[in-house]
């Protein structure tokens, strides 16, 4: 298990609460507190799941009070009574059409008219095929540059979305959490403050089905989660999960079955590491297979598919010209892809077209791979779009 680490003790060395972006970008975070804190981990197949199904949601309580017998709290699917985070008058800012809840607005479906005109075996009786979600870029293709996300704070550093895009969560630098909505892809976010549940929230992560939300006390660095009984309802909870410490950057996978994070060792150097929710509770972790480097690796963002991972590096194996190293020791977006969920990866690449001669890492990945979201100190807003 990870060594705890008084608060304490962490509140007095970690001198960011308040600060500017500056005190809060990857590298300043933790491991100028001095600590060599211990990772339990598991085998490296722990990590190694099935394709996550979205429609299965359903997690059980392996105690009745909701934890497991090693006092990990358990994340229920739903959770009752009337509180949120303090401050909080309401779990979400009002949702536009098209909330993530429901089907993307701005999906485009398609149907075959050979499928609908014609009658195969399958469709002896006259019935049309089910319409086909259109693609809608080739992920094969580089992204298109970058946008600057409007409506987030000026020192903010991170975003996380719904799958349509719509509604936002993301913290401040006085350790607060925010939701916020917009009508179209493109528009700046209209924000409201949730608070906070430990006194200095940051990296919000949620599910898919925007039920269960994970977040870390940046303090420490510790897990916690919150769950809610109806989307637009307030988030209640924010118990620690677990003995996990010291955890960067946090991303659940979209079903809630995997947590991926990076993680700081007594080396000083941190590396990508993912755990599994199984029966209550989540798996020691494991480091992942095939993108590691004697540099700082951290800020994972996995497809929906588990084929592709992009994250953030220091790693000068690549020249500038290819945009790997552009700004020596500062991070930089790489991407690496595996042929199936349970192999490792390999192939790994900067994205050249993202990165820029300040720091750059992923924060949220479109479930069709085709919007990548990026924080970057190439100027405010420090949050941005990249679009394939």
């Amino acid at each position: 298990m990870f060594v705890a680490v008084p608060a304490s003790k962490g509140a007095a060395a970690h001198p960011e609460r308040g600060s500017k972006l500056k005190a809060r970008v990857f590298g300043m975070r933790y491991r100028n507190l001095g600590v060599g804190v211990a990772l339990a981990v598991g085998p490296s197949s722990a990590c190694l799941v099935s394709i996550p199904d979205l429609a299965n949601q359903n997690r059980q309580s392996s105690a009745a009070d909701g934890s497991d017998v090693n006092g990990i709290i358990d994340v229920p699917t739903t959770t009752g009574g009337n509180g949120g985070v303090a401050g909080s008058p309401s779990g979400d800012a009002a949702p536009p059409a098209g909330d993530g809840a429901g089907e993307p607005s701005r999906a485009q479906t398609v149907v075959d008219d050979a499928d609908a005109a014609g009658a195969d075996d399958a469709n002896a009786a006259g019935a049309a095929d089910a319409p086909e979600a259109a693609a809608r870029c080739d992920v094969n293709l580089p992204f298109k540059g970058v946008v600057a996300v409007g409506g987030l704070p000026e020192n903010g550093a991170t975003l996380r979305l719904s799958p349509d895009e719509l509604t936002g969560w993301w913290d401040d630098p006085q350790g607060n959490l925010w939701t916020g909505t917009r009508a179209n892809l493109l528009d700046a976010f209209t924000g409201q403050s949730l608070g906070s549940f430990t006194g200095y929230d940051a990296y919000p992560t949620v599910t898919g089905d925007l039920m269960t939300l994970y977040f870390e006390d940046l303090s420490l660095g510790t897990l916690h989660v919150a769950t809610r009984s109806a989307v637009g309802q307030p988030f209640v909870g924010g118990g620690l999960i677990g003995n996990f410490s010291y955890l960067q950057s946090i991303y659940i996978t979209p079903d809630g079955s995997t947590l991926y994070f990076g993680w700081f060792g007594s080396a000083g150097n941190g590396h990508v590491y993912c755990s599994t929710y199984s029966d209550g509770t989540f798996a020691p972790p494991a480091a992942v297979a095939g993108i590691a480097s004697t540099a700082e690796d951290t800020a994972p963002v996995i497809s929906s598919d588990l084929l592709t991972i992009y994250w953030g590096s220091t790693r000068t194996d690549f020249d500038s010209g290819t945009g790997g190293v552009q700004g020596a020791g500062l991070l930089h977006i790489y991407v690496a892809h595996r042929a199936s969920p349970d192999g490792a990866f390999g192939s790994v690449a900067p994205v050249a077209e993202v990165n820029s001669t300040s720091t750059d890492y992923p924060l949220w990945l479109s479930p069709d791979g085709c919007d990548l979201y990026l924080t970057s100190l190439r100027g405010a807003p420090y949050v941005f779009l990249a679009q394939k």
